[in-house]
């Protein structure tokens, strides 16, 4: 058995465990842009503190036109976890080559709690962010290019004006005296 088939075992196993403690404290599911990598049965910790599992991976498309997003389902087993909306969540790995894991960081700013079978925002994977950073910066280099484009063309077409009246201007008079 590979290391990683091990892996998915022992996190059967305890998934199996854990169901078998009774149901989840509360559900919620949390949406990603593009692609995470994590799978189902992966840790979700708080505070340091592993509180729950990712329960369900699923992907979410709220239009025809909108990009689809990963869903997480995540089942909270503490009962002492007060998760708010105002957290955040991300997909990170612990260490450099642990497995991934759904990490949730306290917000310093008060908000309500989470009811269960909501749906929050994660933060995006870092790829994701980067993408998004280098489209934006792609987009604010074309419009600079654009208008200095612009800017240029028509310093061109001052100066083409300017040399045809030059050209047909009549040609100064001789000044004789």
């Amino acid at each position: 058995m590979d290391n990683s088939s091990a892996r998915r075992h022992i996190a059967a196993a305890l998934l199996l465990a854990l169901l078998a403690c009774g149901p989840p404290d509360f559900v919620f599911h949390v949406t990603f842009p593009g692609r995470v990598d994590i799978e189902k049965g992966a840790r979700v910790v708080y505070k340091g503190l592993v509180v729950g599992r990712v329960a369900a991976i699923s992907l979410r498309q709220e239009s025809p036109e909108a990009p689809a997003l990963v869903e997480l389902t995540l089942a909270i087993w503490d009962p002492e976890v007060m998760i708010r909306e105002a957290d955040r969540f991300h997909v990170t790995s612990e260490g450099l080559l642990g497995d991934s894991i759904v990490q949730i960081d306290p917000s310093e700013e008060l908000s309500k709690p989470l009811e269960s079978g909501v749906t929050v925002a994660g933060v995006p994977p870092l790829a994701t962010r980067i993408e998004q950073s280098v489209s934006s910066a792609i987009e604010a280099i074309r419009e600079v290019i654009s208008e200095k484009s612009r800017e240029v063309l028509d310093q061109i077409g001052d100066s083409i004006e300017e040399q045809e009246e030059e050209q047909s201007a009549p040609p100064p008079s001789p000044s004789g005296g």
